[in-house]
């Protein structure tokens, strides 16, 4: 029997209104990965409980592992979930119901804030995936967001004639302070949510469109190594990359921006830039650079001892002092390089 494909949206457009949603949002709003939200739909449902909510982008998900509600067809699901606006992304005030209906009975994955939720109408709340600790919603000033964003369109040296390239995820402060650089610029961008299986809409893009810059992450970068394209400027951040895709790299770019970034500091905090074609000098494959304004990173760690990273940051969720999590040394000139999470992750101070 023919079974009909669920609607699927461009990806590059969607993620383009998770962005603007935020921007013009007159309440406090919570972005998650699609995952998160529907497993609050399932309990909700399961419970009774009355709750008001938009769906964030379920095609950014394989539909079958989004859209398993009860006893309802495929093409009622769709149904459902346009009608509720596919391209919306803002939880209203009961997001803390919904925190309580997908943790209960399931402690080791439950979404956990460690700041009070806000009550005026200048915060986000942005996803972290949990690589410092527990999975948990940041909650930060959307002023600190867009300041971090814009001092990062300094140090990436993006102007508003730049037309740019973001290859991530929306719901991560990196993806959406790329995006909050490129609206407060003005600049012309696309924005590709980068779906597993997707890598063919990935190298159309940049083959078709052809952007000054491309802002993405290394696991994106590692299906395109052996494609063609070429762009001027790759921005990537996450994690360090090897001497071999440096390499593999240097054919695809004229510069490499490897930029070192956290959610509780409101996004970027260090970068490093290099010509692509120069060697790289011994230990360059960590990840490493200098802080950006407002960012004072401290660390008395040495190659030999690393020690935990301390952040005071004007952009940071907290007007403190705080451990970022990573361990790593400074060199004599400032330059920080972050070598590894402590095992026991311990939690921000």
């Amino acid at each position: 029997m023919y079974k009909t494909k669920p609607h699927i949206i461009d990806l590059r457009q969607p993620s383009k209104d998770i962005v603007r949603e935020v921007l013009l949002a007159q309440e406090p709003v919570v972005i998650l990965p699609a995952t998160l939200l529907h497993r609050a739909i399932l309990k909700a449902l399961e419970s009774e409980a009355g709750f008001s909510y938009a769906p964030n982008f379920p095609m950014t998900q394989d539909p079958l592992d989004i859209m398993v509600f009860y006893g309802f067809s495929v093409s009622t699901q769709w149904s459902m979930l346009e009608e509720i606006g596919l391209s919306t992304i803002i939880c209203n005030e009961k997001w803390s119901n919904l925190v309580e209906l997908w943790s209960e009975s399931d402690s080791g994955n439950s979404a956990v804030s460690p700041n009070t939720k806000p009550l005026d109408t200048s915060y986000v709340g942005i996803f972290s995936s949990g690589s410092t600790g527990q999975a948990k919603c940041i909650w930060n000033r959307l002023e600190h967001l867009k300041l971090n964003a814009m001092r990062s369109a300094k140090v990436f040296e993006v102007q508003s004639e730049h037309f740019l390239v973001f290859m991530a995820l929306p719901w991560h402060v990196a993806g959406l302070s790329w995006a909050f650089m490129a609206e407060e610029l003005k600049a012309e961008y696309l924005f590709v949510t980068t779906r597993k299986g997707q890598q063919s809409l990935w190298l159309q893009t940049l083959q078709e469109f052809r952007p000054d810059y491309l802002f993405t992450v290394p696991s994106v970068l590692k299906q395109l190594y052996s494609e063609s394209w070429f762009v001027p400027k790759v921005v990537f951040g996450g994690q360090a990359i090897s001497a071999a895709e440096y390499f593999a790299l240097s054919t695809h770019c004229s510069l490499t921006y490897q930029g070192y970034g956290q959610t509780e500091a409101g996004g970027l905090i260090s970068v490093h830039k290099r010509k692509s074609t120069v060697l790289l000098d011994p230990g360059e494959e960590r990840c490493q650079g200098f802080g950006i304004e407002g960012a004072h990173i401290e660390c008395e760690g040495t190659p030999e001892t690393p020690q935990p990273i301390w952040l005071q940051s004007e952009t940071a969720h907290v007007a403190q002092k705080y451990a970022t999590g990573d361990i790593g040394f400074m060199d004599s000139h400032g330059r920080i390089y972050v070598l590894d999470r402590p095992v026991d992750k311990g939690i921000l101070s």
